[in-house]
């Protein structure tokens, strides 16, 4: 099955970055992060630490040239490690059919629809952020299960790109607040951050091949791609309009809405470890049986 889905959603998003006047920056760094994915697509063997390499020269090369000129250093660091970060966790969550690009279509939608009530000022973000869930929701009509084509590198981690851009940007021209892009985004976000961490507290080797995020878990349960994304999707529109109604309200709101979201994440977090355990013991007790 070809894996080179991606190339469509890049389409769209030239078209965006053409029709939105996006800044100067942003192409050659889209191009030099894409071309490195697609030639891990095509050859394999790309080395982690060159693609991260490569990540780490277009987003500081972006902010070095002043994508955010009244923002300070500070900023442009946490958006070079941001990039690096959205681009890796995508690439990593690219398991499942539908799953990267559904969120590419749910979360920059949200993007959009609080640019869109941000003036003038934000019509760049704006039309960029519908041209990316455009491309990615004419992705979807092939790859959502059972796909017939699949989205790649040189698809997912261009999407990391272009999250952790859009994002940021609009956190430093105050077009919503920091926590709005991490509550839209945090259905992928948690998932790879928490599944990393715990392999990290382990001693693991954290660019090791593995099964173990949370979707893997459920698919390997008996969960179907099917079943999965669109759980997955209730839980993307639950973020982004939850986040889209939190966006102007007070900070108590906000407090409360980012409190449940935590125990919500949390509660799903030790089900799902629960349940997984459960499984486990129950497929060794078969195992053993077999063997007896």
């Amino acid at each position: 099955m070809s894996r080179g889905g991606g190339l469509g959603v890049l389409l769209a998003t030239g078209i965006g970055l053409w029709l939105g006047d996006a800044d100067e920056a942003l192409l050659p760094g889209l191009i030099l992060v894409a071309s490195v994915a697609w030639w891990d697509d095509q050859r394999g063997g790309v080395a982690i630490k060159w693609r991260i390499a490569c990540q780490l020269l277009a987003a500081t090369a972006m902010a070095a040239a002043g994508l955010f000129p009244s923002s300070g250093i500070a900023f442009s660091f946490l958006f070079v490690i941001g990039t690096i970060w959205l681009c890796t966790l995508y690439q990593l969550m690219d398991g499942a059919d539908g799953l990267v690009g559904g969120m590419a279509l749910w979360g920059c939608s949200a993007l959009a629809l609080a640019a869109s009530g941000a003036g003038a000022g934000a019509s760049d973000i704006l039309v960029l952020a519908e041209c990316v869930a455009a491309g990615s929701a004419g992705f979807l009509l092939f790859n959502f299960p059972p796909s017939r084509i699949l989205l790649g590198s040189v698809g997912s981690v261009p999407l990391g790109f272009l999250a952790a851009v859009l994002s940021l940007t609009g956190v430093a021209r105050f077009l919503w607040p920091w926590w709005f892009p991490l509550l839209v985004f945090s259905p992928l976000v948690v998932d790879a951050t928490v599944t990393l961490a715990k392999r990290v507290l382990r001693g693991e080797e954290i660019s090791q091949m593995h099964h173990e995020h949370f979707y893997q878990r459920l698919m390997q349960m008996g969960w179907s791609d099917r079943r999965l994304v669109l759980s997955e999707y209730v839980l993307m529109l639950a973020c982004g309009i939850s986040a889209l109604l939190a966006q102007r309200a007070e900070d108590s709101v906000v407090s409360i809405v980012l409190l449940v979201w935590a125990v919500i994440y949390l509660a799903l977090i030790v089900l799902i470890d629960k349940q997984w355990r459960r499984h486990m013991t129950t497929t060794v007790a078969q195992q053993g049986h077999a063997t007896q």
